[in-house]
C-alpha cells in the first residue's frame, strides 16, 4: 500500500481499528490515545463498522511498519506503559 508507506516515511503513523469499540473506562481511552501520540507519535482511531478495501490496506501496512519501526510488542508494550502511569496519577 503507497499511501500508507509513504505516510510512513514522512513520520504520520495512523492506525485504525474497525468493528464495535468496547470501552469500559473512557477516560483511560482518552488518556492511551494520548500517551501513545506523544510518546509514540502513533494516532490510533477507530474506522467503524464499515469497512473498505483501501482502508483496510491501509490500517494492515501501516501496523506492519509500526511493528516493524518499534517492535512486535509495541501496541502491547504502550498499552501497559500508559495503564502503569495512569493508575499512578490516579491512586
Amino acid at each position: 500500500m503507497e499511501k500508507a508507506a509513504k505516510d510512513f516515511s514522512q513520520g504520520y503513523y495512523y492506525c485504525e481499528s474497525f468493528g464495535l469499540k468496547a470501552e469500559f473506562d473512557t477516560e483511560f481511552t482518552k488518556f492511551y490515545d494520548n500517551y501513545i501520540k506523544t510518546k509514540y507519535g502513533i494516532i490510533y482511531g477507530n474506522g467503524g463498522c464499515i469497512v473498505d478495501d483501501f482502508r483496510k490496506c491501509y490500517s494492515e501496512k501501516m501496523e506492519n511498519l509500526i511493528v516493524e519501526k518499534f517492535g512486535k510488542d509495541i501496541f502491547e508494550r504502550a498499552l501497559k506503559e500508559a495503564k502503569d502511569l495512569y493508575y499512578e496519577k490516579k491512586y
